[in-house]
């Protein structure tokens, strides 16, 4: 079994975000808000996903590490919205690298871009 090689994953994961940077146009983080005060291991924050236009989450992080927190809103048709826009992030993910490459590594890219372009991270 070959061991895992930690520059080819940053290498393949930085492919990925590259060839998914057109995905970008259609989403955006409504209300971000950073909670710099609270931020230990991660970016405390909270936020109103859109896809296409329409609010379909509420994001955030507690600011104490682990994954991002997507809680889909209680709207008809939410949930496919979510769904088929995984699956674009994943498919065209796909072209560049053979490496996982999921909705919340695409999500976490775009919350450090909205914190940096909102200036509330140091």
């Amino acid at each position: 079994m070959k061991p895992h090689d930690p520059i080819k994953f940053v290498r393949e994961y930085e492919k990925a975000l590259e060839v998914t940077m057109p995905l970008r146009n259609r989403v955006c983080l409504g209300q971000f808000v950073a909670h710099e005060d609270r931020s230990e291991e991660t970016l405390c924050f909270s936020a109103i996903l859109a896809v296409d236009g329409q609010g379909v989450a509420h994001i955030g992080n507690d600011g104490r590490g682990g994954c991002l927190d997507v809680m889909p809103m209680p709207k008809d048709g939410v949930m496919a919205v979510l769904s088929d826009f995984n699956r674009e992030v994943q498919d065209l993910a796909r072209t560049a690298t053979d490496q996982p490459f999921y909705l919340e590594s695409f999500l976490t890219a775009l919350v450090w871009d909205t914190a940096r372009n909102a200036r509330t991270v140091r």
